[in-house]
């Protein structure tokens, strides 16, 4: 998508993201590369891969996972804060930095076992236009527990 505008006449050309990119202005597609939730009678994980793809490295990576508001944070990354409440509950952010091209991190968020909602969910972001926004969010919910064996 391509439009031009006259402005004092000159001419301004305003180009899509995905033209900005063959361009050569810097774009990096981040996503979530894969999600996962796992809950048992211990506790309620969520493990989510982030990749930078794309010509140009990610620039301030961030990542924010949300789970069910009735579990607490039991464990998360350095680089992640919970919130918003204390106990923490709901989400967490995590700043993830500059990842270069096909770099992949992985964050692993553990809580308390959750009675009914087993599902956790993730989005991720940088400060550079993303071409392809929609792999930016991921979900996942964790197996229903096995039946007792009598």
């Amino acid at each position: 998508m391509c439009r031009t505008v006259i402005l004092t006449g000159l001419f301004v050309t305003f180009l899509g993201i995905g033209a900005a990119s063959a361009q050569g202005i810097p774009a990096a597609d981040v996503k979530i590369q894969s999600i996962n939730a796992a809950a048992d009678a211990d506790g309620f994980k969520c493990t989510v891969e982030v990749q930078s793809d794309n010509d140009d490295d990610a620039r301030h990576v961030k990542l924010v996972v949300l789970f069910p508001l009735e579990v607490q944070v039991v464990s998360l990354p350095r680089n992640c804060t919970a919130g918003p409440a204390f106990p923490a509950q709901g989400f967490a952010r995590c700043g993830l930095g500059t990842m270069a091209v096909g770099q992949v991190k992985t964050v692993t968020i553990t809580t308390t076992a959750p009675t009914r909602n087993r599902t956790c969910a993730a989005f991720v972001s940088n400060d550079l236009p993303d071409p392809n926004p929609a792999n930016n969010f991921g979900q996942a919910t964790a197996a229903p527990a096995a039946p007792a064996v009598r």
